[in-house]
């Protein structure tokens, strides 16, 4: 028989062995957590005291390219509740400055790169940022230095070269929906001449020049796209002058555009001309004339980016985003356009989900009547986004500077 201090004791280990093992747990969880906290400087601070750094290469408000992007972040700060510090037209060389090995890749040459690296040096010191977007390639050689001197900041660089680190580089395919605003064209024009404006001959712009002409092609092969250059980033006169002589020279109907501002878009409406544009939807400016736009939802995309930082999941690697994962695409259909022109690019997009088919899949003629891409065949990335050099069928100018 148990004496009743005996039974007392029993009845204390029974009862510390549940508590002991939910100490062990608790003790383990806070372990946990510190060392995630000790790893990732974001995920203990406060979110307004988290600052981002944004580079722009033109106006906050040119109603395009800038515009869109700081709708973006103006989303992210106020639903994530962090301030941004904006850095908007920033120097850099236009025309022939930009030109490298005789391509209009603008890979960091003609820049001014000492101001660009004395702007970030701010962002990063005075500013206080921690994470530093650069929105335009063009300032990709002063991003990368910074990188190597700031390794506590996490930068990324639109359609950067590299990627590792506290680096990581973004675009998208944004010619997918290019292709899409091609269908809108083909399907509206009615003179089967369409003008084509854009700024350099760079193969990531002729890509979304031959994306546009194939979707133009699909629903209208006879039409034609007249194609000239601007040689211009932000000269607003110079573009308009480019548009209007395309509509003096050919009976077009149908102008596009995939310039960083709305200049093709006014020159177009002054003259009644159907417009398809690039960047953000401008149905309520231009209600007479514009049909659809390329749109980016950048607020969509930074927003990602941005929850990656601050839950310790950033990687210095390569966002190359596809239409399906919703970060672009074509805007909403102005009443203007005909319809069943949506059924058709719905039926585009129903083979973009699918992930069997992309624009540069073959067969795929040039301007000269040459087949380059055979049937059984695809372009890829690396092809389309560093050596596209040549027009496809259906398209009226030239590669080079002689127009």
């Amino acid at each position: 028989m148990r004496s009743v201090s005996m039974e007392v004791a029993v009845m204390s280990k029974d009862l510390i062995k549940p508590f002991a093992v939910a100490l062990l747990l608790l003790m383990g969880v806070a372990g946990y957590f510190c060392i995630k906290f000790a790893s990732n400087p974001f995920a203990s601070a406060v979110t307004e005291d988290i600052r981002i750094g944004v580079l722009f290469d033109g106006k906050l408000n040119d109603g395009g390219w800038n515009e869109a992007q700081r709708i973006g972040f103006e989303y992210v700060k106020n639903t994530l509740k962090v301030q941004v510090v904006y850095r908007d037209s920033l120097p850099h060389a236009d025309a022939a400055n930009m030109r490298v090995d005789n391509d209009m890749r603008g890979d960091g040459k003609g820049i001014d790169e000492e101001t660009a690296m004395h702007i970030i040096d701010q962002l990063v010191r005075a500013d206080r940022a921690t994470i530093v977007f650069s929105t335009s390639d063009v300032y990709a050689s002063a991003v990368e230095k910074a990188a190597q001197k700031y390794s506590n900041v996490k930068f990324f660089q639109l359609k950067g070269k590299k990627a590792q680190g506290n680096l990581a580089s973004y675009y998208a395919r944004i010619y997918q929906a290019c292709y899409l605003s091609g269908i809108v064209a083909g399907r509206q024009t009615e003179t089967g001449h369409i003008g084509y404006v854009s700024s350099f001959p760079r193969p990531e712009q002729i890509r979304v020049i031959n994306a546009f002409a194939l979707g133009v092609q699909s629903v209208n092969p006879q039409a034609v796209v007249h194609l000239r250059w601007s040689h211009t980033y932000s000269d607003v006169e110079r573009e308009k002058e480019v548009a209007n002589r395309l509509m003096d020279d050919f009976p077009v109907d149908v102008m596009a555009t995939n310039l960083n501002n709305i200049s093709v878009l006014e020159a177009a409406d002054a003259r009644g001309v159907k417009s398809i544009g690039y960047n953000m939807e401008h149905t309520d400016m231009f209600p007479n004339t514009f049909l659809a736009a390329s749109v980016w939802h950048w607020d969509k995309f930074y927003e990602a980016r941005m929850r990656e930082c601050m839950e310790g999941r950033f990687k210095g690697t390569m966002y190359f985003a596809d239409i399906s994962e919703g970060f672009f695409g074509l805007s909403e259909l102005s009443p203007l356009v005909k319809p069943g022109t949506a059924n058709l690019v719905e039926t585009a997009m129903g083979r973009f989900r699918s992930g069997k088919w992309d624009v540069f899949y073959g067969p795929i003629y040039d301007q000269r009547g040459v087949l380059r891409v055979a049937g059984d065949e695809n372009m890829s990335d690396d092809e389309t986004s560093q050596h596209f050099d040549w027009l496809v069928r259906g398209v009226e100018g030239s590669c080079g500077e002689d127009d």
